[in-house]
């Protein structure tokens, strides 16, 4: 797998901007090949993170073009400064092996290297 993720600070209340990254980017994303998720988090009034992730650097590479464009033209403008953005491949991931009626993992998640 591979994770894109983008760091942010906005003009006005983080909730508004990812109003607009749900409408506007989680339709571009979706329809790409490799797509395996999209994550919004907030982590202050004005600050958040947008979380991409793909099956390969290539995928993400192949869907740049039109994700980027979308970006800059609908939310770097309402943003103070340039977004900081990183991506890697996940060297790990943990995932439980069955939910339990409590709706969290049961004992015996493991970690698989990637």
């Amino acid at each position: 797998m591979f994770v894109v993720n983008g760091q942010l600070t906005v003009r006005s209340d983080f909730k508004d901007m990812a109003k607009r990254l749900e409408g506007g980017l989680a339709p571009i994303v979706k329809r790409q090949p490799g797509f395996r998720g999209y994550y919004v988090v907030q982590t202050g009034d004005r600050t958040g993170q947008g979380v991409l992730v793909f099956d390969t650097a290539q995928d993400w590479a192949a869907a740049q073009g039109e994700t980027l464009t979308w970006y800059e033209e609908n939310i770097s403008p309402l943003c103070e400064g340039a977004a900081v953005a990183t991506s890697g491949e996940v060297l790990v991931s943990v995932e439980p092996d069955a939910m339990s009626d409590r709706g969290g993992a049961t004992t015996g998640a493991d970690a698989k290297p990637h």
